[in-house]
């Protein structure tokens, strides 16, 4: 067996500087993530319109069940994007919600957003998803 030597004092803070660097980029890219995150992902005040949509349009057929803000558990209706284009309207983005889960409270003001009874109304506060949030930024008006 081979007798091992001890690490010198120049391998040994060689080795340190490196994983301080490392430490540095992984810190560095991490918050170059998370803004990247902020800056595409939906906040206070944001607004989503809607409005005539050109025939033939992409994505019209979309439908999104979303829950009631401040209404009982349970308590749904539709937002249905061809209906939202026809009527207009717009859904504006007043807060994030940590409870039940992670979500945005949101409100609709506009026409009608489906037919019958799954209807939101003219007026609604909505709790949305992210990817709820996805689907209406793309069935929205393009200006």
């Amino acid at each position: 067996m081979t007798p091992t030597k001890p690490a010198k004092p120049k391998e040994l803070f060689i080795a340190l500087a490196n994983l301080a660097v490392l430490a540095i980029v992984a810190a560095a890219s991490t918050v170059s993530i998370m803004r990247l995150v902020n800056h595409f992902g939906p906040v206070i005040g944001d607004v989503i319109a809607f409005g005539p949509a050109a025939p033939g349009a992409p994505g019209m057929d979309a439908r999104i069940v979303v829950a009631r803000a401040g209404t009982a558990a349970g308590a749904t209706c539709v937002l249905d994007l061809r209906a939202m284009r026809t009527s207009g309207g717009s859904v504006m983005i007043e807060a994030m919600q940590f409870e039940p889960a992670i979500g945005f409270r949101a409100h609709w003001a506009g026409g009608r957003t489906g037919e019958g009874e799954t209807n939101c109304g003219t007026s609604a506060e909505l709790r949305l998803t992210q990817p709820d949030l996805v689907i209406l930024r793309m069935g929205a008006r393009r200006e």
